[in-house]
């Protein structure tokens, strides 16, 4: 497995050293014109040095430890969602209330705390439950019970990308450790008929899914952002325009750094440089699923599957609401945007799942054969 976290590796610095180029390209104009120097930048590298820190941590940290404390640490994750909804502990911004402050610039967005310490817990009901996964009142209700109580206090805030991000892993990964399929299906429909009826009942998510079928007829509205994010795409051409050379960034494409920095890179570096991007995170994507099938239990299986998951489907919608594949949604490409809680929290997924690589056996189990539960496997080991 070393040669798998190798690659892994290479690809998480690779992602980083660019999302610190393009972060600091999105930023050098704005932060002159608003007088604010390099203080933003700062902030980046310094949460970038501080997730590499926590991922080397988590490397070292043996991934059963997260599987015996995995209730305290889903409480901790609950109660944080809990908190930033008080008005005197939790920060405002845009319409949203996403942030706790402790002390000025420092504090941290709960709901990325909240993905991992779903993983754990969810991951560990299911290697727990084991062949109870296909039984719908001890098995797939407890989990989907967990899912929907997180995704319940992000929506709230409101966070509706989060939300369906969260939403989907959870499904993925009930569904991985052996639930039936039709409850699945209706759950992932249910699903759809909840966001159907949230656009159904908001002017302006209405307008959001207008401008999304037809941006050109929105540009001065909701389809502003798509417009100019694919202007920004369409204008870079094959090679890009050059690092530091895109146009969009300066005040037209709003918050470049961040929910459309693959406009900007598309830009820049153009299709080559777009399509290495999305190259690389199909590579992560491959490498986690050797991991997840080479696993020597249930819990790190599941695990390695769900870290590999969000960080793929991150990557995708991201991807997607850029390229106008889908409505507009604020959503982060891991590894590369800029953001302190995003960056630190996916950087310790990937040194759990490094962890898993450390303990994982030399040949693949054959078709996840470690999912299933330990005691469905002992009575045949033990010839009866």
């Amino acid at each position: 497995m070393k040669r798998t976290s190798g690659i892994l590796l290479c690809c998480v610095a690779t992602l980083l050293a660019l999302g610190a180029v393009m972060v600091f390209s999105c930023l050098s104009a704005r932060a002159s014109a608003l007088d604010i120097g390099l203080t933003y930048l700062f902030k980046h590298a310094l949460w970038v040095a501080g997730g590499v820190v926590v991922m080397l941590l988590m490397r070292r940290l043996d991934y059963h430890w997260l599987e015996k404390h995995q209730r305290i640490i889903a409480i901790v994750a609950l109660a944080s969602l809990a908190a930033v909804l008080v008005p005197s502990l939790g920060t405002a911004m845009h319409g949203a209330r996403r942030w706790i402050r402790f002390y000025g610039p420092i504090g941290f967005q709960p709901s990325e705390i909240a993905k991992l310490a779903l993983l754990v817990a969810l991951c560990g009901m299911a290697a727990r439950r084991g062949d109870q996964m296909r039984s719908l009142r001890n098995g797939l209700l407890p989990c989907m019970a967990v899912v929907g109580a997180t995704a319940a206090l992000i929506l709230v805030e409101p966070d509706y990308g989060t939300a369906a991000l969260i939403g989907i892993i959870g499904l993925l990964v009930v569904l991985v450790a052996g639930a039936p399929v039709w409850p699945m299906a209706a759950a992932g429909f249910a699903g759809i008929a909840g966001a159907a009826a949230l656009v159904w009942h908001s002017p302006v998510r209405q307008a959001r899914v207008l401008a999304f079928l037809d941006p050109a007829q929105h540009l001065d509205g909701a389809g502003y952002q798509l417009m100019h994010s694919l202007i920004s795409l369409g204008s870079g051409g094959l090679f890009g325009r050059g690092l530091g050379a895109s146009r969009q960034k300066l005040f037209f494409l709003p918050e470049p750094e961040t929910d459309f920095i693959f406009a900007v890179i598309g830009e820049e570096l153009g299709l080559i440089g777009a399509l290495a991007v999305i190259f690389l995170f199909v590579l992560i994507l491959r490498q986690g699923m050797k991991i997840a099938s080479r696993a020597r239990d249930p819990f790190g299986a599941l695990l390695a599957f769900g870290i590999t998951a969000l960080v793929a489907f991150q990557a995708l919608i991201h991807i997607a609401v850029v390229t106008a594949s889908m409505p507009t949604k604020g959503i982060v490409l891991p590894l590369v945007s800029s953001g302190g809680s995003s960056i630190v929290v996916t950087l310790a997924a990937i040194g759990v799942l490094l962890n898993i690589a450390s303990q994982a056996a030399a040949e693949p189990n054959a078709d996840f054969e470690v999912l299933r539960s330990e005691d469905a496997k002992r009575p045949a080991e033990a010839g009866v």
